[in-house]
């Protein structure tokens, strides 16, 4: 996912834990303006990548603006059993600070996306007929 502005990307990867049996997926911010500046070896020794996000992050998006990224994570929060494990954090990438949880939804979040007016979201929701007489309704 690259910046507004073209200047960075937030790029991300999946790895293994094998003591506890998942994928965990990490962002990572690389400073394409700073890579067309720097030598071979520098490139190599990863110059101008930098952690923003290790263990489980994943759907990053930049903000129209660039100024922040909003990512999904079943990261440590203020869990309500009654809501899905994974939540909508923003990080600020033009100023320190740190990840906070933006939005919990009571099921669990796939996609989202910006667009001028704010975060958009989408999830997947199984519903059991004959479990429920509840309507499900989407606002």
């Amino acid at each position: 996912e690259v910046s507004p502005d073209g200047s960075k990307a937030i790029l991300a990867t999946r790895e293994y834990d094998f003591e506890a049996k998942k994928f965990d997926e990490s962002l990572w911010l690389v400073d394409l303006a700073r890579a067309s500046t720097l030598d071979d070896a520098a490139l190599r020794a990863h110059a101008h990548i930098q952690p923003l996000i290790k263990g489980s992050a994943s759907s990053a998006r930049w903000s129209p603006c660039g100024d922040w990224i909003a990512f999904l994570s079943d990261r440590d929060g203020d869990k309500d059993e009654k809501m899905g494990k994974v939540a909508i954090w923003t990080l600020p990438i033009t100023r320190p600070g740190e990840a906070t949880l933006f939005k919990r939804f009571p099921v669990d979040v796939e996609n989202l996306d910006w667009t001028p007016a704010g975060l958009v979201v989408s999830a997947k929701v199984y519903v059991d007929e004959d479990a429920s007489k509840c309507a499900l309704r989407a606002t």
